[in-house]
């Protein structure tokens, strides 16, 4: 079986616990993050040796074939991002309410 292939959305505070745990799961891995901001990309995306960056969520989804996204912003952005997630018919993990 092939290991899925994950995006993470969001940089933030969390995104570090989000991707140690990435790392420890056997048959999936993140492939690509994304978050508004450059600086918090730079940071998540050279600590975990991730190479594909995206500013914007709608580039992500253009560019990636994803077998799920792990949305990890800020509560007001859950739904649009759930939303756009499900438009690419791309499996979402987010935590607390998106709607």
């Amino acid at each position: 079986m092939a290991e899925l292939r994950g995006a993470l959305i969001g940089c933030g505070f969390f995104a570090v616990n989000q991707m140690h745990a990435w790392r420890g799961i056997a048959g999936a891995s993140i492939v690509a993050i994304c978050d508004r901001d450059p600086e918090r990309l730079k940071i998540v995306g050279d600590q975990f040796g991730i190479a594909k960056r995206y500013t914007d969520a709608a580039e992500l989804f253009a560019g990636e074939s994803l077998d799920f996204v792990d949305i990890a912003t800020t509560a007001p952005s859950h739904r649009p991002l759930v939303e756009m997630a499900a438009a690419h018919r791309v499996p979402v993990i987010c935590q607390k309410p998106f709607a």
